[in-house]
């Protein structure tokens, strides 16, 4: 467990994050995580990013060999998240969970779309599944983004 870390740059590529992550709060304190993943480190990454508690910058780059990228599924759940960046153009499925634990004013919650349109929604992204959906004005926002940037979602 590394209690103080609070910033955290990471590459694994194929096989390289082949041991479990520790236990639940190993980085009690990380706040900001860029990882860049091979396909097959997608559910490894996402076991450790559980154990983030109060992770609120997160950064996903997904890589394969010979440039074909194939990170197609990639599920975060982030309780304290406040900025999601996901880089893989070949992108299938988004399933964005919000929870809080306690009613936060809206004010609180802000969308910012990305000045130009994901690869990944305008040509690949086919589900979109979205928890713990609480009407916001911010949530309402990012649902239309999506869904009007998103012309191969699965009806």
């Amino acid at each position: 467990m590394c209690k103080t870390l609070r910033s955290l740059k990471q590459y694994w590529y194929e096989n390289d994050l082949s041991v479990e992550p520790p236990e639940l709060g190993c980085f009690p304190n990380l706040k900001v995580f860029h990882a860049i993943v091979g396909a097959s480190e997608v559910p490894s990454i996402v076991k450790l990013l559980s154990r983030c508690p109060v992770l609120e910058f997160l950064t996903i780059e997904g890589i394969t060999p010979y440039g074909d990228d194939q990170v197609n599924d990639i599920e975060v759940t982030g309780p304290e998240l406040k900025t999601l960046k996901i880089s893989a153009p070949k992108l299938e499925d988004i399933v964005l969970v919000s929870s809080t634990k306690f009613e936060v004013e809206d004010s609180v919650f802000q969308w910012n779309p990305p000045e130009e349109v994901p690869i990944c929604l305008s040509s690949h992204l086919k589900t979109i599944y979205i928890t713990g959906f609480k009407g916001r004005q911010a949530e309402i926002e990012m649902a239309k983004y999506l869904l009007k940037n998103s012309p191969f979602l699965k009806k």
